[in-house]
């Protein structure tokens, strides 16, 4: 079992890693760029504001206590993979710099909102985003920039942004799975 020891920012409470839900269906990463990711935490390293250039992994705590990934995923995947069977219990660790957890709730996730670009609804308990929905994202922003109203198009064109969750999405680990399955990655 994986934990993330959370330290004073985050009330001093341990999660383990393979309770967090993910939401999205696998990784997109090319093999060599995960590899890197591999190597990276393998090598000691940490996905903290020092060492990436983009956001922290960030776990969505919703109304009933569920902890979903909403971004991070493939650097969960890493740490997964890479800091399991170190000796050392202080490296079986998800470091609290490494991420923060914010509260939403599902019906956040099931409304647009053009403002935000949050052009992807979908409810995280039955489904997931693929990993992959950038041509989706550009068609809207197509229409968009046309001033036409997308919010007909993303209702109707669901299934190119979401799927139904499967116990394949379920936990890090399934997707760590289904992923090296896929790429060849060791």
């Amino acid at each position: 079992m994986m934990i993330i020891k959370t330290t004073e920012k985050q009330d001093d409470i341990d999660l383990s890693l393979d309770t967090l839900i993910p939401m999205q269906s696998g990784l997109r990463l090319p093999k060599d760029e995960f590899e890197s990711m591999l190597n990276y935490v393998a090598s000691g390293g940490l996905f903290d504001s020092n060492s990436i250039d983009g956001p922290l992994i960030c776990l969505t705590e919703f109304e009933d206590g569920q902890l979903f990934i909403r971004d991070g995923l493939h650097r969960l995947c890493a740490v997964l993979s890479r800091r399991i069977g170190i000796v050392n219990l202080q490296d079986h660790v998800l470091d609290s710099s490494e991420y923060f957890i914010e509260n939403m709730s599902y019906s956040m996730f099931k409304d647009i909102n053009l403002d935000k670009m949050w052009i992807t609804p979908f409810d995280p308990k039955t489904e997931v985003r693929k990993s992959d929905f950038y041509s989706f994202r550009q068609s809207v922003l197509n229409l968009i920039s046309r001033n036409i109203n997308p919010i007909d198009f993303i209702l109707s064109n669901s299934n190119k942004y979401s799927v139904t969750r499967t116990k394949e999405f379920d936990s890090v680990q399934s997707i760590l799975n289904s992923s090296y399955q896929k790429t060849g990655v060791k």
